[in-house]
């Protein structure tokens, strides 16, 4: 735009100067409103970029309640120590029922003998097994050879030798049948040539006779004998034979498998016994776990809150108010109580995208509590996590200095940290109302009304960093904030003046005892004024 001169008003109509003369007294005061704008002079100096986070107190550590019992499952309260209350090192914070878990212990400790003694039979018998198994097998093998050599000398010698045997002693009782026959025929014959028998001849010839009936018997018993051994005794004692080789080369054949399946099996008895022993010395252990853990102490000085604590806020403690008394029942595995030590205490907060830039472990500030904003407590980010949760934000903590200034500070009161992200010791720096962005392009103006373009870096909370485009002493209009918020102030006083000012005219109309004809031009002559 360039400057306005005299030397372009010059040429107008005098008409046109009596006519300005002439503006009414409201354009004038219109046109004595129109004031120069603003002008800010750039400068160069020291710029600060803060961060602010909200968020709750958190303790500087925790100790969640939560029962996982590894055995039992009857978890009953007895009793349990009111929640937001402080507690010492060593209180009992939650005690449940142990009564049939104490019965359980006994019952597994006296479980325990028998099934040692058991595991020391069954290894005896076992180490016995093995050391018997390779003298077993080979007595299989012996007996089968011996059983076999015993047919085989059965079928080529010993059946031939009896049959042969028989016969030899039926020939012999034959022989000496016919001798004692023979010989008593010859006494008869030396002693019938006498008249006269002598008592001694009768007693010679009765011998004889008895002799030759023994004789006979005994060809008799002989014959029978003889029959039987070869008809029935020496075949079955052959199939006796044979049958005892095809029974042991068949015990032989199964016991060479069995056998050492019989050992393998009584290894994996043995080893079934180990196992129950050591899962029932590993019952035991476990219960004797979960008695002790019956009984909850707190491990330091603190505050007991009720549920858990998740990302600064406390999730379950309304559902768990009505589950968390003597006589209901815990749920495994769910924290139903959380010790916080109060003796440090930290400030969690959870971050927009937008709040990540210069945000690093490290970076300081200070924090004001929501109920007590006047006092400032030194504060740092010690933890931030760059991953961001479903919700889009960024999880940091902020560890703030001694708060006895304060006054109590407990969780999960609400704070707000200002951090400082960002410092430089000399920049150019400019009101955030002092530039236009528009399609990416930022532009100021200058005194003259011109636009220059400038390049921004780190912006503050009322102030931008310009990196080219400006420099110290440059004067650039902008929109005074506490100018136009007086302005914006007195115009609403202005209107509600205006307002007021109607509305009692309004009253007054309706009040008027002006009717009829007369009232009627009265008010069309208001309504003209």
């Amino acid at each position: 735009m360039r400057p306005f001169t005299f030397s372009r008003v010059y040429p107008l109509s005098l008409s046109l100067l009596l006519g300005i003369t002439s503006l009414s007294p409201r354009l004038w005061a219109e046109t004595e409103k129109k004031e120069a704008p603003s002008l800010y002079e750039v400068t160069a100096g020291p710029f600060v970029k803060k961060t602010k986070l909200d968020g709750t107190i958190v303790g500087g550590r925790e100790f969640a309640v939560v029962f996982a019992p590894k055995r039992w499952s009857e978890l009953t309260i007895v009793t349990v120590a009111p929640q937001a209350t402080p507690v010492k090192q060593g209180d009992v914070l939650i005690q449940l029922e142990t009564k049939d878990l104490e019965k359980a212990i006994a019952d597994l400790r006296e479980g325990l003998p028998g099934a040692e003694l058991a595991l020391s039979v069954a290894r005896q018998e076992l180490a016995k097994a093995e050391e018997s198994l390779p003298i077993e097998l080979q007595q299989l093998r012996r007996t089968t050879t011996e059983a076999t050599d015993d047919l085989d000398y059965f079928v080529k010698t010993g059946r031939p030798l009896s049959e042969r045997d028989a016969q030899e002693t039926l020939k012999q009782i034959t022989d000496q049948l016919s001798y004692a026959e023979e010989e008593l025929s010859q006494l008869k014959k030396m002693y019938e040539k006498d008249d006269l028998t002598e008592e001694t001849e009768e007693i010679i010839l009765t011998r004889a006779q008895n002799d030759v009936a023994s004789f006979q018997w005994g060809l008799e018993q002989t014959k029978e004998r003889t029959r039987r051994m070869l008809e029935i005794t020496l075949p079955r004692q052959e199939t006796k034979l044979s049958e005892e080789v095809a029974l042991q080369k068949l015990a032989e054949k199964v016991d060479t498998k069995l056998l050492p399946e019989k050992l393998a099996a009584q290894r994996v008895e043995v080893a079934d016994l180990e196992r129950a022993l050591v899962k029932s010395k590993e019952s035991l252990a476990e219960h004797e776990e979960d008695l002790a853990a019956m009984t909850v102490k707190a491990p330091f000085d603190g505050i007991l809150y009720l549920g858990m604590t998740q990302r600064g806020k406390w999730p379950t403690a309304d559902s768990l108010a009505r589950k968390v008394m003597p006589g209901a029942q815990v749920d495994s595995r769910e924290i139903v109580l959380t010790l916080v030590d109060v003796s440090q205490i930290r400030l969690f907060t959870s971050l927009k995208e937008d709040a990540l830039r210069d945000l690093a472990i490290g970076k300081k500030g200070v924090a004001r509590m929501k109920w007590n904003p006047g006092v400032e407590i030194p504060a740092s980010i010690t933890a931030f996590s760059p991953i961001p949760f479903a919700d889009g934000t960024y999880d940091a903590v902020v560890e703030l200095g001694p708060t006895e200034a304060v006054g109590p500070v407990y969780p999960p009161m609400s704070a707000t940290a200002e951090i400082i992200v960002y410092e430089a010791p000399n920049v150019v720096a400019i009101p955030l109302t002092a530039f236009k962005e528009k399609k990416g392009e930022k532009t100021v103006t200058l005194a003259d009304g011109t636009l220059r373009t400038i390049k921004t870096g780190r912006r503050s909370e009322d102030e931008i960093e310009v990196l080219e485009g400006l420099a110290a002493g440059d004067n650039i209009r902008w929109k005074d904030p506490e100018k136009e918020e007086a302005e914006k102030e007195e115009a609403e006083k202005e209107e509600a003046k205006k307002k007021e000012a109607e509305k009692e005219e309004a009253e007054k109309e309706e009040d008027s005892p002006e009717d009829g004809e007369a009232g009627k031009k009265s008010k069309k002559a208001k309504g003209a004024a």
